[in-house]
């Protein structure tokens, strides 16, 4: 089943709590969508009920970035005011803005920001200042300049030797930031920026290049060794990638899929394989951006223009609505970035409106 819901922020969240606002909260008073026609909305194919909730941000700007930490808490970067903020509990929004601007990510005005979380902090690019930013829950934040000019990071991860590492889109490097804030950079093989960076299933760090190379590289306090896999069809980067339940590759691709719109899957060992994405028994994609895995073993990916949010399976694909909870319906809320959170709900972040929107999956 599926139902959604408009939470007005913490005036919202505190009627729920009295029982004044059904569908808030996590309460799931709302009623179930009906199909929306031309799209293929099956409702029992989710081992789970499916809700969607969208929450308003209390200092809207567009969000171009969602990341959930080890606690739960989403965090979320706001370049119309910034700033870096978190949502502490349903529809109790703080953010603090950037001392040094907040220009998060290299290219357009349709870019994505890749937190990360250590010790507590939040660490996230910093293009305003050419630096990786770190930022505390009170607010405190300190910049980490990167050695060469203009590198233009929009990913953070940390590594599997517990550091600090980021990707470089102008420069097509990697860098490190060692405990002692010291950062080392290394060329990634070929030519072409880095795109993304994803710890694998293998415990390698992951760069997607814009040339059409998915790079994999060892590391243990240094880079050990690195290797490039072809993306087939090359305008296919990796960006956008999440790590399925059977330790493959998969990321939305909207370029040179046959002309159209398909879905990456790629393995360790490079094998690809492409499915389509927008002919799938009558489901239209429109402009599919990026992609996290649910506990129901399925991908979820964001549709930037068309207010749905899918879910793929090698054999189905879904698209579940939030048209109706962004104003009237007629406006495109821009959903783009998607992620995890540990207790298995979704979060997802809205362009074009600075709301912050959460899939929750219950059990039937």
């Amino acid at each position: 089943m599926i139902a959604i819901r408009r939470c007005p922020g913490m005036a919202g969240a505190a009627l729920a709590a009295l029982g004044l606002l059904a569908g808030c909260g996590h309460g799931y008073g709302a009623p179930p969508l009906s199909q929306t026609a031309g799209v293929a909305i099956d409702e029992n194919v989710s081992p789970h009920k499916v809700h969607v909730e969208i929450r308003q941000n209390t200092s809207p700007g567009q969000l171009v970035g969602i990341a959930v930490s080890p606690t739960g808490v989403p965090w979320f970067a706001d370049i119309t005011n910034s700033a870096i903020g978190f949502e502490a509990k349903p529809g109790s929004f703080t953010e603090f803005k950037l001392s040094n601007g907040g220009q998060f990510y290299p290219f357009g005005v349709n870019g994505f920001t890749f937190m990360a979380f250590y010790k507590g902090d939040a660490w996230f690019p910093h293009n305003g200042t050419n630096s990786i930013g770190r930022i505390t829950p009170s607010g405190a934040e300190k910049d980490f300049p990167i050695p060469s000019a203009s590198a233009g990071p929009n990913s953070v991860v940390v590594g599997p030797d517990n550091a600090i590492w980021f990707n470089e889109f102008n420069t097509g490097k990697v860098g490190r930031i060692a405990a002692n804030g010291k950062i080392t950079e290394y060329p990634l093989p070929g030519l072409g920026g880095s795109l993304s960076l994803i710890v694998g299933p293998d415990k390698n760090l992951w760069a997607g290049q814009r040339t059409g190379y998915f790079t994999r590289f060892s590391v243990k306090n240094t880079v050990k060794s690195m290797k490039q896999f072809s993306v087939e069809p090359p305008a296919c980067t990796a960006f956008g990638v999440t790590v399925g339940k059977d330790a493959a590759f998969y990321w939305p691709c909207i370029y040179g899929y046959n002309g159209g719109i398909g879905m990456i899957r790629m393995t360790t060992s490079g094998g690809v394989t492409s499915y389509p994405l927008s002919s799938q028994k009558g489901v239209t994609v429109v402009d599919p951006a990026l992609a996290t895995l649910g506990k129901d073993g399925a991908v979820w990916f964001t549709d930037r223009n068309s207010n749905y949010i899918g879910r793929f399976t090698t054999t189905k694909v879904s698209l579940y609505p939030y048209r109706l909870i962004h104003g009237n319906g007629a406006g495109n809320a821009g959903a783009g970035q998607i992620v995890s959170a540990p207790n298995g709900d979704i979060y997802f972040d809205e362009f074009n409106t600075g709301n912050v929107g959460e899939i929750i999956l219950s059990d039937k």
